[in-house]
């Protein structure tokens, strides 16, 4: 339902994830962003490649040249406000149906199964 909503902005919802976590990381390096998003280098790089195709992120080498920072750019920022509008639509009929008690619970059980991959 999500990337279906999210193809006018041309953003699956994945990449909507990634591009709102780098923008509240501000820059991050790719290490610290594979963290933050739970999920390994090797994925994460491809994962991120569509949208340096696109021109959505550049991934450019830190002050440190071993460490590549991702950033986004002015491209990437109006898609990803192109797309929350259509995530909110999709997300409050979704809470709708669902119901908010429902919902909370859900959240709740995601939120315990995301801690669970910090105990390594």
């Amino acid at each position: 339902m999500y990337d279906e909503a999210l193809a006018p902005a041309g953003l699956t919802t994945n990449q909507m994830g990634l591009l709102i976590a780098i923008t509240l990381m501000r820059n991050p390096s790719i290490n610290t962003l594979s963290e933050k998003v739970m999920m390994d280098r090797t994925t994460l790089s491809r994962n991120l490649k569509p949208l340096e195709l696109q021109s959505l992120i550049r991934v450019e080498a830190g002050e440190d040249k071993r460490i590549k920072l991702v950033k986004i750019t002015k491209k990437g920022q109006a898609s990803l406000m192109e797309a929350i509008p259509l995530w909110e639509e999709v997300q409050n009929r979704i809470i709708g149906r669902l119901g908010q008690n429902n919902w909370k619970d859900l959240l709740k059980k995601l939120n315990a199964t995301a801690a669970l991959s910090t105990l390594g």
